[in-house]
């Protein structure tokens, strides 16, 4: 009995040595955790989120039509009667530049520039409504300041036209104009901020 014993114990003690080695080989063949490699990953995963989200809200508030038409009229450096006629010329194309509720008519940061490029787009020969929509179809995104908006003096699309940063690096092959599409968001926006403060110094 006790020869026994002692047999089952010498193989119990075996499976366990077995058992250690065959551990120890998966150690040295898995590959070793680099505890400074995930927390690289980790800072650059929230790096990301934090820079969508910083995107999220500057397009918020570029598109959160909260200005009134007096408002819009000031900050696009129009006359009010001015901006009145222009919504009644564009009253297809109105959903470009604004937004009705009830019996007020409401304006985002976008609008206003929109009516602002539109304004200038017009001087240029365009019509209303063509100028509305080229405005409309070059500002989905805030333009980076030193941005200029080239497009071909006898062209009719909406689509016409590109923005550029700095000069152009092609000699035009036809009459084009110029307009500092930068410029004109940046003044915008800096005017919709400085009477939002207003607003909030007068509460």
């Amino acid at each position: 009995m006790g020869f026994f014993i002692c047999r089952l114990r010498m193989y119990q003690r075996q499976i366990a040595s077995r058992s250690t080695r065959d551990a120890a080989a998966v150690d040295r063949a898995a590959p070793p955790e680099r505890p400074a490699t995930v927390a690289r990953a980790s800072v650059f995963y929230l790096l990301v989120q934090k820079s969508n989200i910083r995107k999220e809200a500057s397009q918020m508030a570029w598109t959160s039509r909260s200005f009134t038409v007096a408002e819009a009229a000031q900050l696009a450096g129009l006359h009010r009667a001015h901006l009145d006629v222009i919504v009644n010329r564009a009253k297809d194309l109105d959903v470009l530049f604004s937004e009705r509720r009830k019996s007020r008519r409401w304006f985002s940061k976008k609008d206003i520039a929109v009516l602002r490029l539109g304004y200038e787009l017009e001087r240029a020969g365009r019509d209303w409504a063509t100028a509305l929509a080229q405005a409309f179809e070059h500002l989905t995104h805030p333009p980076p300041p030193d941005a200029w908006l080239i497009v071909p003096v006898m062209s009719v699309s909406t689509r016409s036209g590109r923005v550029i940063t700095g000069l152009p690096d092609p000699i035009p092959t036809a009459s084009i104009a110029a307009f500092p599409i930068g410029k004109i968001v940046e003044e915008v926006v800096a005017r919709c901020e400085e009477l939002k403060e207003a607003d909030i110094v007068a509460v």
